[in-house]
């Protein structure tokens, strides 16, 4: 890969190629949007973890870095000891307008999507909408 990159370097620097000339010459011939792709992976890393390429940081990573700081907000502000007891699947009155009522403050005070709420809360998303608009 790295022979290869430095051969479209070359084609594209010293002798003034466009991508798709440079496609043409290569061996074997490839696109010119593989060109731009192969020129675009120059500065990429790769994620130790997901295996998946990246400039800055990797995206499945930084995900999971925004889940933890979320949580971490949650056990400062009190309600996570809240969540772990509504995540029971137990569907009595109490247990129900409790879970309500921690949907209700994670979607409107932390502005959070049904989805991340459902993933707290180990239900499905569409579990969450139907109680939130109950």
């Amino acid at each position: 890969m790295a022979g290869r990159l430095e051969q479209i370097q070359k084609y594209r620097d010293v002798d003034n190629l466009t991508l798709k000339q440079i496609g043409q010459k290569l061996r074997p011939a490839v696109t010119a949007e593989r060109v731009r792709q192969i020129l675009e992976q120059r500065n990429a890393k790769q994620c130790t973890v997901h295996k998946t390429f990246f400039e800055k940081q990797c995206y499945k990573c930084k995900k999971l870095e925004e889940y933890d700081s979320l949580i971490e907000k949650l056990k400062r502000d009190g309600i996570w000891d809240t969540i772990q007891k509504v995540k029971k699947h137990d569907r009595s009155a109490l247990m129900v307008s409790q879970r309500y009522l921690v949907v209700r403050k994670l979607k409107v005070r932390y502005k959070l999507s049904f989805r991340l709420i459902g993933r707290i809360l180990e239900r499905d998303h569409a579990s969450i909408m139907h109680l939130f608009y109950q």
